[in-house]
């Protein structure tokens, strides 16, 4: 799994034109190009989610460490625990979603 911060950045073309949004490492190299006949937005869309990746990967696992726990001790997390996994896939899904509320 991808433990390194991936940054992305949209790419505009003219309309009529290819439209591109690139994933890099955190070393700056190109990891991704992503390319979609749906215009800049939508690349970037994409770019976004797969920068973001990483991060949703962690908070799931996270999660479902938790319930597995749960599970096999028959004892939830304390408060200070779930809020702790609450934020962190809160702070994935924003990622994700560009920084945006919903």
């Amino acid at each position: 799994m991808i433990k390194e911060k991936l940054t992305y950045s949209p790419m505009k073309g003219k309309p009529g034109h290819c439209f591109m949004a690139q994933v890099w490492d955190s070393d700056g190299f190109d990891i991704v190009s992503i390319n979609s006949r749906y215009g800049a937005r939508k690349s970037t869309e994409y770019a976004r989610l797969f920068a973001s990746s990483p991060d949703l990967y962690e908070a799931l696992k996270t999660v479902v460490d938790n319930i597995d726990h749960w599970l096999k001790t028959g004892e939830p997390a304390n408060k200070k625990t779930s809020k702790k996994i609450y934020n962190k896939a809160r702070k994935a899904l924003l990622k994700a979603d560009g920084g945006k509320e919903k």
